[in-house]
């Protein structure tokens, strides 16, 4: 069932499945209104679009831990960005593992999950 949000974009076919969509005309305008729920929601409702496989789903899987971590779900929030690091272990989005740790009082995790990041940081004499 497609869904409209306050600005008038809709989680549907084509939609569902374009990355850009979903990062710019979605994610980026819920990031920047403050809207949490739609930080989730809105990618939850298009996960069941992607799958393994696909070019971005790592993304896909980030911006919903994301959501999920701006909500207060960091359980669900380290399980969906854990597999998105998974695919992708130079991507941003293992960030929001930290932060779902740190918020979630443990600090120890966020800590090893930092030093885990430092250490995987490339350093580039150009």
């Amino acid at each position: 069932m497609a869904m409209k949000d306050s600005v008038g974009f809709e989680v549907s076919g084509a939609s569902a499945r374009s990355l850009e969509a979903l990062e710019q005309a979605g994610h980026a305008i819920d990031f920047f209104t403050g809207d949490s729920r739609m930080l989730r929601d809105r990618i939850a409702r298009a996960l069941p679009a992607w799958e393994a496989g696909d070019t971005g789903f790592h993304a896909v899987l980030g911006m919903h831990a994301f959501g999920l971590e701006e909500t207060g779900d960091y359980a669900r929030a380290e399980a969906q960005g854990r597999k998105s690091v998974e695919l992708e272990p130079r991507d941003v989005l293992d960030l929001t593992l930290i932060e779902a740790a740190r918020r979630a009082g443990q600090d120890n995790l966020a800590a090893a999950l930092l030093a885990e990041r430092v250490g995987k940081l490339e350093v580039r004499a150009d």
